[in-house]
């Protein structure tokens, strides 16, 4: 099964699949088509399954189909006997990367905390860069929220955010993917807006500032569901942009309405033409990281992940 049979690989992917959940069936293909793409990439993907052996049987089907495809898979599974700290665990995960496609990270709900996540996310750089295999985190749904509350910078690298259950996924359901922390409330995110609102109005504002207030509503506009304000408000920042990372910082920010709204085309170029080539001028490994993980979606969206 490899890119050159593209008919027989697609067969076994079906087969294999259709064997698992309604709810498992996408993701399980979903993983499958990313190690297999990218066999010796970093990939950051975090499964979420609480149903222990519901997830014992998908990392055996993985393992099992990944084998049969010539990819090497191992599992490592957190504790603290074994791994008292981050840096015992990059180790570990160095070394399994040698020679292994993919690994199974189990038991992190147990063993992640704060100072834990904090350290990943210190170290991400190195270990997106030294270790070259597909990392599948499996996690909660708690444990998910703090390393996106804990860890900002780690979770914009994720690859993929993947739901497993016993339960069919609706496959039409699509959101704006707006990465803020925002702990205030609904009632007091509408205050700043109405705030930002009438702000924005004043005549005399310097370009600078303007982009930077623009940029927020629109943030803050998405996050209570507000996605045609959203769009007109990241319009106003991109036409008082004042530097190329700017621009394309809210270019993308346009491009997730876009996604949101299935206008992927557009969504697509954006990222493609007018974000990624910036960032690689400037250097800005962070946003070229999460701009790549975007594009893959939008491909992965469009059926065509072997193309990211």
């Amino acid at each position: 099964m490899t890119k050159a049979d593209p008919a027989p690989f697609a067969d076994a992917l079906r087969d294999a699949s259709s064997a698992l959940p309604p709810g498992c069936q996408e993701g399980f293909a979903r993983i499958v088509k990313l190690i297999r793409a990218r066999p010796h990439k970093f990939q950051f993907l975090i499964l979420d399954c609480r149903d222990q052996l519901l997830r014992e049987r998908l990392i055996k089907g993985l393992d099992d189909f990944l084998h049969a495809a010539g990819r090497r898979t191992a599992e490592l599974r957190l504790t603290a006997q074994d791994h008292p700290d981050f840096a015992a665990l990059e180790r570990r995960l160095k070394l399994l990367a040698e020679t292994n496609s993919a690994i199974h990270v189990t038991g992190g709900p147990a063993w992640f905390d704060s100072a834990r996540w904090e350290a990943f996310n210190i170290r991400r750089e190195s270990v997106a860069h030294e270790v070259r295999a597909g990392l599948l985190f499996w996690l909660d749904d708690e444990s998910i929220s703090d390393l996106a509350r804990v860890a900002i910078d780690l979770w914009a690298w994720r690859t993929a955010v993947i739901t497993f259950s016993t339960a069919p996924q609706r496959r039409d359901a699509r959101v704006p993917d707006v990465r803020i922390i925002d702990d205030r409330t609904h009632g007091e995110r509408s205050g700043r807006i109405e705030f930002l609102r009438r702000t924005l109005l004043e005549p005399d504002i310097p370009d600078d500032i303007r982009a930077g207030l623009a940029l927020e509503l629109g943030d803050l506009a998405a996050s209570t569901g507000r996605v045609d304000d959203a769009e007109s408000a990241y319009r106003t920042a991109l036409l008082a942009a004042p530097d190329e990372r700017s621009r394309a910082i809210t270019m993308g920010r346009i491009a997730d309405i876009l996604y949101a709204r299935g206008e992927l085309d557009e969504a697509l170029r954006i990222r493609r033409e007018e974000a990624l080539p910036v960032y690689e001028r400037l250097g800005d490994v962070r946003e070229r990281a999460i701009t790549i993980g975007k594009i893959a979606d939008i491909l992965y969206a469009r059926g065509e992940l072997d193309e990211a």
